[in-house]
């Protein structure tokens, strides 16, 4: 409430996991500015986060269900630490590269729910990717993904939307849904 049309969520200060956007992308994301020293320090501490994160009870149970269809997620070759530099995203799926793989945005990731957050979303869209060939090129299939990653991620809880002082007595998961879903695409 209160926003203009297509301000983004995470213009309002972000929330619990920070204010950097996610998405499925189809370029390879830019190493930023900064100096070789910064790169390492956020790169460590991305692996760090990344490997706390893939062994909480959400990332396990996504993983379990990609490996029920045949979809491997290898921890050391499908989620990897990039420096994203100017674009504003904590993360994305990469379904455009070869192999496909879920990119954490090392310069951009905020703390250890931060980058569960991330995960997660991702991996639904990795999921979608996996179990039902999603053409990304499409936008009805990009969007009913996006809505998906949006409604089983953690990004709509309550206390998230409190944080971006988007509160209302209901249906806010169901606006936070449709209103980042439709941010992303």
């Amino acid at each position: 409430k209160g926003k203009s049309k297509g301000k983004s969520d995470d213009d309002n200060g972000g929330g619990l996991f920070g204010g950097s956007r996610i998405g499925v992308t189809n370029q390879r994301l830019p190493v930023s500015a900064v100096s070789d020293a910064e790169k390492g320090h956020f790169l460590k501490r991305c692996a760090r986060m990344r490997e706390k994160a893939l062994n909480t009870g959400l990332i396990k149970f996504m993983r379990g269900a990609m490996d029920k269809k045949g979809c491997a997620t290898p921890a050391d070759k499908f989620f990897e630490c990039r420096l994203c530099g100017e674009q504003a995203i904590a993360g994305g799926f990469a379904a455009f590269e070869d192999p496909p793989k879920v990119v954490l945005c090392a310069d951009h990731l905020h703390n250890d729910q931060h980058a569960i957050a991330t995960l997660g979303h991702e991996l639904v869209h990795a999921y979608d990717h996996c179990a039902t060939h999603v053409d990304w090129t499409d936008a009805h299939q990009r969007a009913c993904s996006e809505v998906r990653a949006n409604n089983l991620s953690t990004e709509c809880w309550w206390i998230n939307e409190l944080f971006r002082a988007n509160v209302n007595v209901g249906g806010q998961h169901r606006a936070c849904v449709r209103r980042r879903a439709a941010d992303a695409i």
